[in-house]
């Protein structure tokens, strides 16, 4: 063997040692393992069967920012303020803004059945997005008492404009109130409110003819 030769055969051997140090240095700090049949576990698989054996048990996570809660999750959220009852225990997601002001949320109710997204100004509720169980859904946005809903339910599909808190356009309207949903439901209603109150809630839902056949 010539020295040229040689000096190649030892550039080849010293290349493959240091090759097989580096690799081995990556086994050990990448955290490589075998598993009982010898194969190799990469360390992302190691950890996948390590957060996978973990089980988080909690009923409500709150993330702060600053000292400031801006989303809770869970399963019992509160009352946006003590002034403000749901009227029911929502479970989702709640937000909140850097002054601790809640401005809106994507929860459901289980007394009422209702999944919900909404979305809050710094003073009230200002945007709606509502199904129930039946499959009835509306989307309703809102300023002040001027607003603008999109409602599919057991009476149809129907968009309805509404001008200092009674309906000035509902296209298409419901052709015989009497025998809608919406009239059995305000109707069911007689007991829990006096009749001036309950025509004045339909006036923000519905027709002013429609109002007066279903309630007079």
């Amino acid at each position: 063997m010539t020295n040229s030769q040689l000096e190649r055969r030892v550039r080849t051997l010293t290349a493959a040692v240091c090759g097989l140090t580096v690799l081995l240095g990556l086994f050990v700090l990448g955290g490589f393992s075998m598993d009982r049949s010898g194969h190799l576990l990469k360390p992302e698989r190691i950890e996948a069967d390590t957060v996978a054996a973990q089980v988080v048990v909690t009923e409500q996570v709150e993330v702060v920012d600053r000292g400031v809660v801006r989303v809770r999750i869970g399963g019992q959220l509160p009352d946006a303020s003590a002034n403000a009852p749901r009227g029911g225990v929502p479970a989702g997601v709640l937000l909140y803004d850097d002054t601790g002001g809640e401005r809106g949320g994507y929860v459901t109710f289980d007394e009422a059945g209702t999944v919900l997204l909404t979305l809050d100004g710094r003073q009230q509720q200002n945007a709606l997005f509502v199904a129930d169980t039946s499959g009835a859904t509306a989307l309703r946005i809102w300023y002040e008492d001027d607003a603008v809903e999109l409602r599919a339910d057991q009476d149809g599909a129907r968009v309805t404009a509404v001008r200092d808190g009674r309906v000035v356009l509902q296209n298409p309207p419901i052709t015989d109130p009497e025998s809608s949903a919406t009239c059995a439901t305000l109707r069911s209603l007689r007991s829990q409110a006096d009749a001036e109150r309950l025509l004045q809630a339909c006036r923000q839902r519905m027709t002013e003819d429609f109002c007066q056949t279903c309630l007079e």
